[in-house]
């Protein structure tokens, strides 16, 4: 899109008298600058550019829980926490290099059911027992790209196998994606200048320079996400494909263009 925009003199008479009136130091400067800056006046291209990056990604996080309802409340407590101290003792039998376990919820409470008698049915609840549920969230950081489909698959595997009925939420992440985003932020940059010089082409004139340019946000793909699940009946490894990150930057910027 071309766009054309002036700027007014009045500009020129209000840093003046701003800086009369307040009795700023430098108010000649500021009146000058005003004056001399002559790029807001000029006509310009406004364009639009994307940047996507992909790149591997260094580190992983699963959830894993184990949830027990009993008719005792301290029947439930205990059957979930010996559930859970055998998966993490488990986990860190495994010596996975940049292992991090950290608990996420600890949950009881009571589970109640309606009179079993409808016709009769006076509308109140009856308690039929209590429900547990312990859940951590397991990470690997600073892993090596190649391995960790594998760690995170052993892992599931493991959990499950010493009593493990919830696993999800696993999710790829890049530990410090500053790097991924300069590079996308470079791309989205070339990106609107090719916009522009193509839009200047072919409107018969010629960019003179970059004007302004500002960031917008972009998301850092996650290519694998699942939602919490049941876990019972995992007999064998889980297949865990990492897949890449795509990292996305996006920018608008104005080019000052003449004749």
């Amino acid at each position: 899109m071309v766009m054309f925009k002036q700027r007014s003199r009045s500009l020129f008479f209000i840093a003046l008298l701003a800086g009369a009136v307040n009795g700023l130091p430098g108010a000649a400067e500021a009146a000058e600058e005003a004056a001399t800056d002559t790029s807001a006046s000029q006509p310009f291209i406004s364009t639009s550019g994307s940047g996507e990056v992909s790149v591997d990604p260094d580190g992983f996080r699963i959830s894993i829980g184990v949830e027990v309802q009993d008719k005792s409340l301290q029947k439930a407590q205990n059957q979930v926490n010996a559930a859970m101290d055998r998966i993490l003792q488990t986990l860190k039998d495994l010596e996975i290099p940049g292992l991090s376990l950290r608990t996420e919820i600890l949950q009881i409470y009571p589970v109640y059911t309606e009179d079993a008698a409808p016709a009769v049915s006076t509308g109140e609840r009856k308690l039929i027992g209590y429900r547990a549920r312990n859940e951590v969230s397991v990470a690997v950081l600073k892993g090596i790209p190649a391995e960790l489909g594998e760690r995170a698959s052993r892992i599931i595997h493991a959990a499950v196998q010493r009593g493990a009925n919830r696993v999800g939420n696993v999710n790829f992440f890049l530990q410090d994606p500053a790097a991924a985003q300069d590079r996308a932020l470079k791309a989205a940059v070339d990106d609107a200048t090719r916009k522009a010089q193509a839009i200047a082409s072919a409107a018969g004139v010629r960019i003179v320079k970059l004007r302004r340019v500002e960031e917008g946000f972009g998301p850092l793909g996650l290519p694998m996400q699942s939602a919490p699940s049941t876990a019972g009946g995992m007999g064998e490894s889980t297949p865990v494909e990492t897949g890449q990150l795509v990292v996305v930057s996006n920018i608008t910027a104005r080019f000052v263009f003449a004749k």
